[in-house]
């Protein structure tokens, strides 16, 4: 009886690390796309998809402002 509760601990523990491990990937993609911006001309180096335009978006009642497409 023992052994049956300790497999299913480390079973737990392995599903709990393949979880933990397989986030990393969507991490490190979200923060990649951020730009700061003060004006539309420092959002040349975005690339936006079909026919859309990188604008500079004001977030936060001006204490940020990230490039976007519009």
């Amino acid at each position: 009886m023992q052994s049956v509760e300790n497999m299913a601990e480390v079973i737990k523990f392995v599903n709990v690390i393949i979880i933990f491990i397989s986030l990393f990937p969507f991490a490190m993609t979200v923060d990649a796309d951020m730009v700061i911006c003060t004006q539309d001309f420092d959002c040349q180096t975005k690339i936006c998809p079909f026919d859309l335009q990188p604008k500079c978006t004001i977030l936060f009642e001006f204490l940020l402002s990230l490039c976007g497409c519009v």
